[in-house]
């Protein structure tokens, strides 16, 4: 049976989502199980280490966007109002859930708290509900104030704005601070993020059409955007706090700083870098068929649950191989196949549990099943 250009274009954005949680997974078991350090450093990583990191690039900005986009698209079908509502709560819900389950999970502790992607995922998604309920065109003007515009305040630190130091980290760059003994680390200052999230759900309506009529309009829209990241970063300018150059060891790490872009927070160039490629992507995807659509589209219908569980079987995976082969008070040795490895592992240990989820949320109507 043809999927209709609706389902299909629902079944694109799921299978997108799926490549991003699994090559978040990827960063994640390189951070767990690799000892391997700076992978963006191009005075001494591995040009394979550099690219496992690198190819990741793509998930944050590729799901924020996603986000914006399928909220936006939610919007159409059950109107502002409602869909505003749903992105306050759900945003507020995140804040929680990374201040506790993702917090402890990343160190089996709460020593510190650090606000990382759900934080800024949640905090945008409470901007957009409220920027939704003021004007029509709110999310658009400000998505594109943001992320234009963002790169001109890089200079600004919040060590020199003293009691606003903690709102500006928390939107615009990375800060530490405290809130009594507790340490607050910010890794995603939310503005920017936000700012993306909205023009997805700008374009939605934009993004709407047959399937000749969307596939044109992606494509035209990705390549548009690869091509001004090309222009911009290949001529130095704007939106980039971190030129390239020459590289010590030679023509093919030269060409890899050039894709070293700024993710804290994401430079309007990285943000052209990812979600352009994402774009073109999505017609080739509503394309894709057998085992490999099915186990993207089981974990992109589930990217919440898929990616509160990855964690804990990440970190717990990595403590009991450390155990296991070095003892209590062993190191891991530096290793890349163990990174691909740990992370083919957990994927098959997620899968089963993926698709229950899916299933469970697929047979029940329970509002709180869509907060997961």
């Amino acid at each position: 049976m043809e999927r209709s250009p609706r389902s299909a274009r629902v079944a694109s954005l799921d299978l997108l989502r799926g490549l991003v949680m699994v090559l978040m997974a990827l960063d994640h078991s390189r951070a767990f199980m690799g000892a391997l350090g700076d992978p963006m450093d191009l005075g001494a990583a591995s040009p394979a280490l550099y690219l496992t990191r690198w190819v990741t690039h793509f998930c944050a900005p590729t799901f924020v966007a996603l986000a914006g986009l399928s909220a936006g698209l939610y919007a159409q079908r059950v109107g502002v109002e409602r869909a505003s509502r749903f992105l306050i709560s759900r945003g507020l819900w995140l804040i929680v859930l990374e201040i506790t389950w993702v917090n402890f999970f990343w160190k089996f502790g709460f020593s510190s708290i650090s606000l990382l992607v759900i934080w800024a995922l949640g905090a945008a998604m409470v901007l957009l509900g409220l920027l939704a309920r003021l004007h029509r065109h709110a999310p658009l003007i400000l998505g594109l104030a943001v992320v234009l515009g963002h790169n001109l305040l890089a200079g600004v630190q919040p060590a020199d704005l003293g009691s606003l130091a903690i709102p500006w980290g928390l939107g615009m760059a990375p800060h530490s601070f405290h809130i009594g003994p507790l340490a607050v680390g910010v890794s995603y200052p939310f503005l920017p993020w936000a700012g993306l999230m909205a023009l997805g759900w700008a374009a939605a309506p934009w993004l709407v059409g047959a399937d000749g009529v969307r596939t044109r309009r992606a494509l035209a829209l990705g390549a548009g955007l690869v091509a001004a990241f090309m222009v911009l970063r290949g001529l130095g300018l704007y939106g980039e706090p971190r030129p390239w150059g020459p590289q010590e060891r030679g023509l093919l790490f030269t060409l890899l700083g050039t894709l070293d872009c700024t993710k804290y927070p994401p430079s309007l160039q990285y943000m052209l870098m990812t979600v352009g490629p994402a774009l073109l992507l999505l017609p080739l995807l509503e394309r894709l068929r057998g085992r490999a659509a099915q186990t993207l589209l089981v974990f992109g219908r589930v990217p919440l649950f898929f990616y509160l569980l990855h964690i804990p079987v990440l970190n717990l995976g990595t403590k009991l191989f450390r155990v296991l082969v070095h003892g209590w008070d062993g190191a891991l040795e530096p290793s890349l196949l163990r990174v691909y490895a740990g992370w083919a592992l957990a994927l098959v240990v997620l899968y089963p549990l993926c698709v229950g989820w899916g299933k469970l949320k697929a047979a029940r109507s329970w509002w709180w099943l869509r907060y997961l």
